[in-house]
């Protein structure tokens, strides 16, 4: 059985008035067996007629009331069963969604203080394997009868996704930034530009890159990684504050239909 929000619990009607039924045919019963007057009132043959109609056409509208009984209750326990996995999904959300922004939230905090808010130095350490609630729970969100709970619950895992693909391309970019760094120190210093032929200058994906030292070209990638890794670094702290308020308007959504949804009453 459950309990909806306004403290109302589902009655079955039909089981009430059946039971009203039942008891009147009960009283007629011991009148006619231990009652004269009403004895001598059904022993008549006309009265037994009625009484045997009366009581054929009760007998039916007895069983259509138990058929529809049994309907109606077969419709609320489905009914309730519903409810119950949308008030488990939602509230599975509800707990990863969070469990996310705290972490990441975390991390963000954790990388920028340790490097000194240089985006040069950040790397983010996450689990390749996230939202393992949602990827379960995907194929059915489209139960969600709430259109704007569940647009929110996509666009913030959506939001969530890029997030970690923006600190595997920042990762990947840092180990870039590392590896030239490394190669600068071997290359030597600067020297002078050496002759290229023109076949090397067009086969060359970086035509302003032909002709220079290696140590200068190596400088030269490192300067562009660097921008990348600062103009990315930049996407990832703006999105902190994105994604904060994706969160709590998810809460808020989730919230609101959960209190939508009946309590369930369990038996003490």
């Amino acid at each position: 059985m459950f309990k909806h929000p306004a403290g109302k619990t589902g009655s079955f009607r039909w089981s009430a008035w059946l039971a009203i039924s039942l008891c009147a045919v009960a009283l007629l019963v011991v009148a006619a067996l231990y009652i004269p007057a009403v004895r001598d009132f059904f022993g008549s043959g006309v009265t037994a007629a009625w009484v045997q109609a009366v009581g054929s056409i009760g007998a039916i509208l007895a069983s259509a009331a138990l058929v529809m009984w049994k309907h109606k209750l077969d419709l609320e326990k489905e009914q309730a069963s519903k409810a119950e996995d949308l008030r488990v999904m939602l509230e599975s959300i509800k707990i990863e969604i969070e469990a996310i922004w705290d972490d990441l939230d975390a991390l963000i905090a954790d990388v920028i203080e340790a490097s000194a808010a240089l985006p040069q130095d950040w790397e983010f350490v996450y689990s390749e394997q996230a939202f393992p609630v949602y990827r379960t729970l995907a194929p059915r969100i489209a139960i969600i009868s709430n259109a704007r709970l569940r647009l929110q619950i996509v666009q913030t895992y959506s939001k969530a996704n890029s997030w970690f693909l923006r600190m595997s391309l920042h990762n990947q970019l840092k180990r870039r930034a590392d590896d030239l760094r490394l190669q600068l120190s071997v290359a030597g210093t600067k020297s002078d530009a050496s002759f290229t032929e023109l076949g090397d200058v067009l086969e060359s994906p970086d035509i302003l890159g032909v002709g220079i030292s290696e140590y200068d070209a190596l400088a030269r990638e490192l300067k562009r990684t660097n921008e990348k890794l600062s103009a990315g670094a930049k996407q990832i702290i703006k999105g902190v504050q994105a994604m904060r308020e994706d969160v709590l308007k998810l809460k808020e959504y989730a919230d609101e239909e959960l209190q939508r949804l009946p309590v369930p009453v369990h038996p003490s």
